[in-house]
């Protein structure tokens, strides 16, 4: 059986927290949310019309705060 791991979701808009060349390119923004979904205690990273993405998360193992500074050190 499989035991579902509690999640909350954080949203960046990107726009605020990347280069302008960044938040435009898509394969750019294709990396980074494969590179989102490799964190660990992350368990989707979407993009969402509007150029924010949204991350399930279990907060018993990261932090947005710690989600925010991957999503900067990548882009």
């Amino acid at each position: 059986m499989t035991v579902a791991q509690p999640s909350d979701v954080a949203r960046f808009t990107l726009s605020s927290l990347l280069d302008p060349e960044v938040a435009d390119c898509d394969s750019c923004l294709g990396r980074l949310t494969i590179r989102l979904r490799e964190v660990s205690g992350v368990s989707s990273a979407e993009l969402e019309s509007g150029g924010a993405v949204a991350l399930a998360y279990d907060p018993a193992v990261t932090t947005p705060l710690q989600l925010e500074g991957v999503v900067r050190a990548e882009g």
